[in-house]
């Protein structure tokens, strides 16, 4: 318990002294066993009958309880002060005993010493030796006197007590004698000591002082050292007292022996003879203070307050004041009525009127106490010559200092009960240096009404700090400079508690460098090794340490990512660590001299110059070799570098043929259709290709490692400081899956940042964690530095509003003082988040062998195709069983407008649909590669495999690349795998350099109506074939001249009832350097089912180099639907719809624009051109048409009409049966059997006969039957007139509308018909009309 405390004058105090051989920690155990007990009851003190001088012991029941003081030190530097305040001497020593280390049961010995222990302490009444943890070998002499035995079972605290009992009442015994002793005094003299010669600003002068314990005097005096005590005129006591109680001669001789500053002379001062009694009453009160009669107390006081005031006693006034205001205290702590106690006592000069009519106030203690004790302080500097002790004004400052720090901490600032229990307990000092460790308060600082504030107790401190300090010892001043910090500190000044820290350090450091060289001599001299530092050095450490930590530096602080501290004055900060590397360079602590060295160099290396720096890292050396050679062990632990030398780990993406691709099992259905994996179905897909409500991804792709191969990683090394920092070691630490981490060295250059090569292979396929990297630098420890957030390519949440918080060590609130300070995060309950990354099974790795082309470039011509190929090698560990291909070339990689539909050309200008259709399927769908997709592909290890690709010549085409990804599906050992939907590929490459030429080029296309008197071949052809004949020698393999061709066709259209044909004339110009043929596959079927060998007509023609040729091909007219017609032109890409930037097209126009491409589309699946190399390469290859286009007229010859009908003149009954009649005749006649219903053409027939398009031969006098269909095309019903004109066309061309007496007919020549439905498809949507003509005379009729 501290001495200086408000309730120190009612402690008696009972000094705990080890005895015979104990541990340090088995005494402070005991010793907080006792500690428990330091109040006891009156009421449980028996004290025996009461006699006529028992003023203190006498056996009636009070309500008061007795205070010990369980010190285990002793200052006596302070003896002189124990005839002035009698609770500063010792009335009690109690020895510790430990039985454990007393095995033999002779306890004899421990006892003895325990004596010569109390030969030093002459005024302790009441001693008792406590031995503890006894066995059964060990005696217990209670009764005796002796060594007091307290059993370690059972209720040990009530044995204690009932032995701290015992001990009261000796003391409380002893009281009696000392109080007759005080009776028979004849003066008693106030204290004087000598000046200090030991200030606070000058510690050198004088010689060393040495601890407070009594163990430290006898080592001090081994060594030469004075201690710190008054001289022995500091006290005088002589005469005799007029008091009207007697002292006891044994009282009185006991008293005597207990001080050794009694001056046997007598004074014969009268003014000090006057004084005399007051100054034994105020005696009195001390005693009665501790023996717990408080009202007895406060009586006492005030009757010497009066009398000290008036003999103008101001020192023993002041310290009446003292006492009364500490049993008043007491007294409010057991809730005793105070108002009589606290009336003030009246003036002399006051009347006995007003003292009637006055009523007297009664103030708070809170703020009554330092008030009185202002006036303490006012009476101790009215002492004459200035002969007040300055301890006790210091005291008095500093018990008024703690009295309302403890209310502002416990009460608030007021004195409540809580306050007042914490006042009088014993832990009050430990309560204020607990405070003073805390490093926020809960709720903001207020300062009530009547209470007190945080400024109310800056000002005692600074009362206390300007008083009398610096006339005290040395320790002393250590001593209540340490406890002003514990103030500050409890009332969350921390800086200024630092402050005093500082002032502490620095009167400590000269003392321990004394001690340490004084030490250090007697080693020398007697021949023996010195002592290791001494572990109440470690006190002046953690000083330095919570001094560093309200400055800001420290284990506390970070300077987090740059390079500046984030609070604090760098300049201070970095005085106080040079400070502190003084002072542990004095103690000498190796350990804290490293570790205030390294914090400089690490936190504050942004304010130092190179050379400090360099001056610094050079001591670090000398501090290690230093501590090796005392024999001092764990300092390899030195970083001085700074937390963020790790700055980034990247993962390195491996080559490309050995980089691996994650891919969905869904792309199986369209690679490899026959496919027995397991796929999953795909999730929605959405439908527009720009979704502004989408949340963006980032497309970042993520890398990932494969088992038992090497994988690299780029780590990023920092170095702030001005010193190179030389790596000896360092390698990637990971946790997960096992990783076998490849060590390497490097040097940081200063203020510099690098990027190394780390590597390592893991060796299991799961998650693999990378926490950072271990480094190692030279001379120092490996240490681990973490990297919470890698780029390890996985990709980053960049959503603000959805992330996670912060995942540093690092957080900054807003609040005022020191309580702004960024302090650690307490890190223990949450695992710091770090990257991971996929450790994927083995896989195989494929190389090309060999290829078929030489130097890897080929020479093709438009259209031609040649093969390819490619031979790779398994030179991995597992197998192949899937490859796929995927081709580019330089044209697909050619844009095509932009990505929001709208498509220009190079000059900026918007193509027509169709132009962008051509565009996108040349550039796009024209593939350059393709190959035959094998559906198993086996490539064991060490295998090889032929893959055949095809290469198409395709225009403006330089290069490709063929892309071959390979893996190994059929894990069947591993069921995640089978399992998983996603596979792993790689990739192989191999790129191709292609020259392209043209041979040939079409031009001038055109397409011609195929009248009947065009076909001037028609006279060429053989009578004897029907047209059927004809064209199947046109057909198939056959290659026929164009005059056959159009022969044949001619014959069919001279017979045919309707123009089925049209001409297709096209120019083809030969570019290349040899001949070449040219050959045209038109298909004939009416449906145009494709190029069916049965029904193609083939025209080929050679072409000389240079030379232009025409070339003629009928071809069959189109009709198409109106569902057809109305599709929009396609586009091949994927595009947004917008609205295009020019003037929409008109519903005609895009009508118009749609049927010539639909009819154009349709025209080039029926015509195919091929070319062929008239030399001895033979090369040969597809002959492009699509260059040309369609026009207006093109389209009206190409197409079929909407509404169109037919005429068909049949014989009626009458006619058939004379034409049978007239046929058997024949037959007859000439005996030879007539074919067909027709005649040759030139052989005339009495029956009907038809002699061309639309034209017949019909008898005379004989009707004939015509028939009528019209067909409907259109989209749209139709009704329409028929009407017939019979007309005689002469000779010379002239026409003869009269035909009544040269043709008859039955039936009308004009009618309406019904409506015409639509036609589809060429059926239905036709009417038939029938009507029936005779001719009277030979002639031609229309």
């Amino acid at each position: 318990m501290d001495a200086v405390n408000f309730t120190s004058a009612a402690r008696i105090r009972v000094l705990l002294v080890p005895v015979g051989p104990i541990k340090k920690a088995t005494f402070e155990r005991h010793v907080k066993m006792l500690r428990l007990h330091h109040s006891v009851k009156l009421e449980e003190v028996w004290m025996g009958p009461r006699t006529e001088s028992s003023f203190f012991s006498q056996n009636v029941p009070h309500e008061g309880q007795l205070y010990f003081q369980f010190a285990t030190s002793y200052n006596v530097e302070h003896q002189y002060l124990e005839e002035f305040q009698m609770h500063r001497r010792i009335f009690g020593v109690i020895g510790i005993m430990d039985c454990q280390e007393w095995p033999d049961g002779n306890m004899t010995a421990g006892y003895q010493h325990f004596q010569q222990i109390l030969t030093k302490y002459p005024s302790a009444v009441a001693n008792q030796c406590f031995a503890f943890d006894p066995s059964e070998d060990h005696p217990d002499d209670l009764r005796g006197g002796g060594v007091i035995m307290i059993p370690n079972v059972g209720n040990t605290s009530s044995y204690l007590r009932v032995l701290i009992c015992d001990l009261a009442r000796t003391i409380l015994t002893e009281f009696e004698s000392i109080a007759s002793s005080l009776g028979k005094r004849h003066d008693i003299e106030s204290p004087n000591p000598a000046i200090s010669i030991y200030s606070r600003l000058g510690p050198h002068n004088g010689p060393t002082p040495a601890t407070s314990t009594a163990a430290s005097l006898q080592e001090m005096t081994a060594n030469g050292i004075k201690p710190l005590t008054a001289p022995p005129s500091a006290m005088t006591t002589s005469g005799s007292s007029t008091h009207s109680r007697t002292m006891s001669s044994a009282g009185f001789a006991s008293m005597n022996a207990a001080n050794q500053y009694v001056q046997p002379s007598l004074v014969a001062d009268p003014r000090l003879r006057k004084r005399t009694a007051a100054r034994a009453q105020k005696l009195y009160g001390d005693l009665y203070l501790m023996a717990g009669r408080l009202t007895e107390a406060v009586t006492s006081y005030q009757s010497v307050i009066e009398v000290a005031k008036a003999n103008a006693d101001f020192l023993w006034q002041a310290s009446a004041m003292e006492g009364l205001y500490c049993a008043v205290v007491l007294l409010a702590f057991v809730q005793a009525d105070l108002t009589q106690m606290l009336m003030s006592p009246t003036s002399p000069t006051t009347n006995e009127a007003t003292k009637v009519q006055s009523t007297p106030t009664i103030k708070p203690l809170i703020i009554d106490v330092p008030e009185k004790y202002q006036t303490i302080l006012t009476l101790y500097n009215k002492v004459p010559s200035n002969a007040t002790p300055a301890i006790l004004y210091v005291e008095a400052c500093m018990k008024v200092t703690k009295f309302i720090a403890t209310c502002f901490v416990c009460g608030n600032g007021i004195l409540d009960d809580r306050a007042l229990a914490a006042v009088t307990s014993s832990s009050a000092s430990g309560l204020l240096h607990r405070a003073s460790t805390l490093r926020s308060r809960s709720s903001s600082i207020t300062t009530p009404h009547l209470g007190i504030g945080r400024t109310d107790i800056m000002n005692w401190v600074s009362k206390t700090w300007n008083g009398r300090l610096d006339e005290l010892w040395i320790i002393d001043q250590i001593h209540f400079t340490t406890t002003i910090a514990s103030i500050l500190g409890a009332i969350q000044f921390r800086r200024k508690q630092s402050l005093y820290l500082r002032y502490a350090v620095r009167m400590i450091a000269p003392l321990l460098h004394q001690t340490r060289l004084a030490q250090a001599a007697a080693a020398q001299a007697n021949g023996t090794t010195l002592k290791k530092t001494a572990s109440s050095d470690h006190g002046v450490l953690d000083c330095l340490t919570e001094i560093c930590s309200v400055f800001g530096v420290g284990e506390n602080f970070t300077s987090g990512s740059n390079a500046y501290m984030d609070h604090g004055w760098p300049e201070l900060q970095i005085d106080v660590l040079y400070e502190c590397i003084r002072v542990s360079e004095a103690v000498p602590d190796y350990k804290a001299m490293l570790h205030f060295s390294t914090t400089l160099l690490r936190q504050l290396y942004a304010y130092l110059t190179r050379e400090e720096q360099a001056g610094l890292y050079a001591s670090l050396p000398r501090i290690l070799a230093a501590a090796k050679k005392t024999g001092v062990a764990n300092l390899t632990e030195v970083h001085y570098w700074t937390k963020a030398l790790v700055v980034d780990i990247e993962v390195c993406s491996p080559s490309a043929r050995k980089l691996p691709f994650t891919r969905s099992k869904d792309t199986l259905k369209n690679i490899i259709p026959e496919t027995k994996l397991t796929v999953k179905p795909s999730g929605e897909i959405d439908p527009f290709i720009y979704n502004p409500f989408h949340r963006k991804v980032n497309n970042v792709a993520k890398l990932d490692l494969v088992a038992h191969e090497t994988a690299h990683f780029i780590v990023t090394l920092t170095n702030p400081h001005g010193i190179d920092i030389e790596v000896q070691e360092i390698r990637l630490s990971t946790s997960g899956v096992e990783f076998e981490a490849i060590p390497t060295s490097t040097v940081i250059p200063a203020q510099s940042t690098v990027s190394i090569n780390v590597a390592g292979v893991p060796k299991h396929h799961g998650e693999l964690v990378i926490r950072g990297c271990m480094v190692q630098i030279t001379h120092c420890v490996e240490e681990e530095f973490f990297v919470t957030n890698p780029r390890t390519g996985l990709p980053i949440d960049t959503d603000t509003k959805t992330s996670e918080p912060t995942t540093e060590a690092m957080v900054r609130f807003k609040k005022r003082g020191m309580e702004s300070f960024t302090y650690k995060k307490d890190t223990s309950a949450t695992e710091p988040k770090f990257a991971s990354v996929s450790v994927i099974p083995t896989q195989p790795l494929l190389k090309i062998n060999s290829t078929s082309l030489q130097h890897g470039s080929v020479m093709l011509f438009e259209g031609e195709k040649t093969t390819m190929r490619l031979t790779v090698e398994n030179i991995g560990t597992t197998p192949v069983d899937f490859v796929t291909l995927s081709f580019s070339d330089s044209t697909s990689q050619l844009t095509i407008g932009n990505n929001y539909g709208n498509t220009t050309n190079s000059n900026g200008v918007e193509l027509s649909a169709e132009d962008a259709y051509e565009m996108e399927l040349f550039l796009k769908k024209t593939n350059v590669f393709s190959w035959n997709r094998e559906v198993e592909c086996h490539i064991p290890v060490g295998g090889t495999h032929e893959v055949k690709v095809d290469v198409l010549g395709k225009r403006g085409c330089s290069s490709g690349m063929i892309q071959m990804d390979y893996a190994y599906l059929n894990r069947k050992d591993d069921k995640a795998a089978e399992e998983s939907s996603v596979f792993v590929t790689r990739q192989l490459f191999s790129q191709v350099l292609m020259t392209v030429y043209k041979t040939v080029e079409s031009l001038n296309l055109d397409i011609l109506y195929l009248h009947k008197r065009l076909s001037s071949n028609f006279a060429k052809v053989d009578k004897r074939q029907s047209v059927e004949q004809l064209l199947s020698k046109a057909r198939g393999d056959a290659v026929l001249p164009g005059e056959q061709i159009e022969a044949a066709i001619s014959r069919r259209v001279a017979l045919g009832t309707k123009n089925e044909y049209c001409l297709l004339t096209l120019d083809v110009r030969n570019v290349w350097t040899v001949p070449v043929e040219v050959a045209m596959l038109v298909d004939d079927s009416e449906e145009g089912e494709g190029l069916d060998i049965n029904k193609l007509i083939k025209s080929t023609t050679v072409i000389q180099p240079g030379n232009t040729q025409r070339i003629i091909l009928p071809v069959r007219r189109m009709v198409l639907t109106t569902e057809q017609l109305s599709r929009p032109i396609p586009t091949l890409s994927n595009k947004q719809f917008v609205v295009a930037r020019g003037a929409a097209l008109s519903a005609e126009d895009q009508a118009m624009e749609r049927a010539l491409f639909w009819f154009r589309e349709e025209l080039l699946k029926r015509v195919v051109a091929r070319w062929t190399c008239k030399d001895a390469s033979g090369r040969f290859g597809k002959f492009d048409l699509r260059t040309l286009r369609l026009n207006k007229s093109m389209l009206n010859v190409l197409k079929i009409e909407d509404i169109s009908f037919l005429v068909t003149l049949e014989s009626t009954a009458a006619m058939r049966q004379a034409e049978e009649e007239e046929e058997e005749e024949e037959e007859e006649k000439d005996g030879e059997k007539k074919e067909g219903k027709l005649w040759e053409i030139g052989q005339p027939k009495r029956g009907l006969e038809q002699i061309g398009s639309n034209r017949w031969r019909c008898p005379v006098d004989q009707f004939a039957q015509i028939r009528f269909m019209v067909v409907n095309r259109s989209h749209v019903d139709v009704k329409l007139c028929l009407r017939m004109q019979p007309v005689q066309v002469q000779g010379d061309g002239t026409m003869e509308y009269e035909m009544g007496t040269r043709m008859a007919w039955h039936g009308v020549l004009q009618a309406p018909l019904a409506k015409v439905s639509i036609f589809f498809f060429f059926f239905g949507g036709d009417i038939i009309d029938v009507c029936y003509p005779r001719l009277i005379c030979k002639c031609s009729f229309l």
